[in-house]
């Protein structure tokens, strides 16, 4: 496994920045580590640089709102968005709305009417997120899909867990940062391989939805050599 420092040194070499056999300062190191920090934050919010979704639960209690984050009331590491939810009652999953905006979600008259839930709205306030659930529940449970959360590092000396192929995305951007952050030439090479290097991420982790037919439509069947 690869750590934060072992990366760090290559894009710096690569950027120019260290030559074969020098060894980066503590100034320079403190402020290449927290470029990778900022860097691994920001590809937090491109889903296509994000490798898996994930799946958390929790029961409600017929509240209007749940705060979320490590120390709210469902305490996940708090997401910026939530991708997919449902209720699960017994062995029944109903899909529950996601609404888009709060504006939809004020817009609903009677915000405390209890009843089986069937849309929600999360607001990804900080340092805690809150969820709106509409009608309110208190059986059950309600089970949120989101999207992995990429290393957040705290040492130089951490091991980046991540799959072996995100690598070399990481290390050719940080040295394209570290070119203008320490002022060095930078290869002409280097853009092109981190480019190509984060394209072949994307097209790794994208996901398409099966495309469907609204409910409620007939059922149309063709031959495609009769048409």
């Amino acid at each position: 496994m690869t750590t934060a420092a072992e990366v760090i040194t290559l894009a710096l070499k690569d950027c120019s920045a260290l030559g074969g056999d020098e060894t980066a300062s503590a100034s320079m190191t403190s402020d290449a580590f927290a470029t990778l920090q900022q860097m691994l934050a920001l590809w937090q919010i491109d889903n296509l640089l994000v490798y898996a979704q994930v799946s958390s639960s929790f029961a409600p209690t017929g509240a209007t709102s749940y705060t979320v984050g490590t120390t709210g009331t469902v305490a996940i590491t708090r997401p910026d968005k939530i991708d997919y939810a449902f209720w699960r009652s017994g062995t029944t999953d109903t899909p529950i709305e996601i609404l888009q905006t709060y504006e939809e979600y004020e817009s609903i008259v009677n915000k405390t009417s209890a009843s089986d839930p069937n849309c929600l709205f999360y607001l990804p306030s900080y340092p805690l997120g809150t969820l709106y659930l509409y009608p309110q529940s208190s059986s059950g449970t309600i089970h949120l899909v989101r999207e992995e959360r990429l290393p957040s590092l705290t040492a130089t000396s951490d091991t980046i867990t991540l799959p072996p192929q995100y690598i070399l995305p990481i290390r050719y951007s940080l040295a394209e940062i570290y070119s203008t952050v320490f002022q060095t030439p930078l290869p002409p090479g280097i853009p092109i391989l981190a480019m190509r290097a984060k394209d072949s991420l994307r097209r790794s982790n994208i996901r398409i939805n099966e495309l469907g037919m609204p409910s409620g439509l007939p059922t149309i069947r063709s031959n495609i050599l009769t048409g």
